[in-house]
């Protein structure tokens, strides 16, 4: 499937076009798993190879779709529901790893989620019976970002990091920690209306407002900062105003997350039609765990 699709919004992939997607799906986790996991798979790429197993069961001079309706009892449903599934998969998974913003939403503007996966899991992911935690404090992020986070700073290898919304601070606490354990030397300016009194090496907390960004990183910070970059915008407020901002420094190859973006498509959109071809989305990242199984729905971005 190419990012350049003029019948978006994608109807669900459907007989001979689905088995040919399956099959190159299977043959990616084959090669990937011989290359960089020693010939183990991890539990999904398990279930799609035995749900694969179970497709060529069938008849295959007939569509798998029409294959699976005459099975009867539980078996019948599961293997519907696991064709169901992968149907969805292989339609809305982008084989480009980057791709525009503009893409990422026309891919279903017909109605289909953005994000993959019940509404009420990923509510649950911050935690239930308490908040996610570093060190005793409470850190917003959900089990799935704090995994992309940890190894998109890995791959990166940021020199500096700009959070706007600190919070509690723990989030910039533990981003100092991981760079750390990683021996990654690194400054960490987090901004807020109220500054965390916390104390790191890797982290000066910033009073600022978004409103008036420019007053909390002046000139001189900005020209010496050194790159490559990570900029999350945390804090919701005046989005493409911070964006605008920090848009003229950023480096290519530097990263931008806007965190809790479901809410901020419209300023998304806005911006990136202003900044045609100078960001793209790394859909290895907004994709790991499904498709935006993340709170940064369609915007971890990397600078072109």
């Amino acid at each position: 499937m190419s990012s350049d699709n003029s019948s978006d919004p994608r109807e669900l992939l459907c007989g001979n076009d689905l088995k040919r997607a399956v099959y190159q799906l299977a043959e990616s986790i084959r090669d990937r798993s011989a290359a960089r996991q020693s010939g183990a798979n991890t539990f999904f790429e398990n279930a799609v190879s035995r749900t694969l197993q179970h497709l060529l069961q069938l008849d295959q001079t007939r569509s798998w779709e029409e294959g699976v309706e005459p099975i009867e009892g539980d078996a019948g449903r599961l293997i519907r529901v696991a064709l169901n599934w992968l149907r969805e998969h292989v339609t809305y998974r982008d084989n480009s790893r980057y791709v525009s913003f503009q893409d990422r939403l026309r891919a279903y503007a017909g109605g289909a989620p953005a994000r993959q996966v019940d509404p009420w899991y990923f509510c649950m992911s911050q935690g239930v019976h308490d908040c996610m935690q570093w060190k005793g404090m409470p850190l917003f992020k959900t089990v799935f970002d704090s995994n992309i986070y940890s190894n998109l700073i890995f791959e990166l290898q940021p020199k500096t990091i700009f959070e706007i919304g600190s919070g509690s601070g723990a989030s910039a606490i533990w981003m100092g920690d991981l760079l750390e354990s990683y021996a990654l030397p690194a400054k960490i300016y987090s901004m807020d209306l109220t500054p965390p009194t916390l104390i790191h090496p890797s982290v000066e907390f910033v009073f600022g407002d978004s409103r008036k960004i420019e007053a909390a990183f002046d000139a001189g910070c900005l020209a010496h900062a050194a790159h490559p970059w990570l900029l999350i915008e945390d804090a919701h407020v005046n989005v493409v105003g911070v964006l605008d901002f920090f848009h003229p420094h950023l480096a290519r190859d530097d990263y931008v997350i806007v965190e809790d973006s479901a809410e901020k498509r419209d300023e998304l959109l806005r911006f990136f039609e202003q900044k045609d071809g100078l960001y793209e989305v790394d859909t290895h990242y907004t994709d790991f765990f499904g498709r935006n199984v993340t709170c940064a729905v369609d915007s971890i971005f990397v600078r072109r």
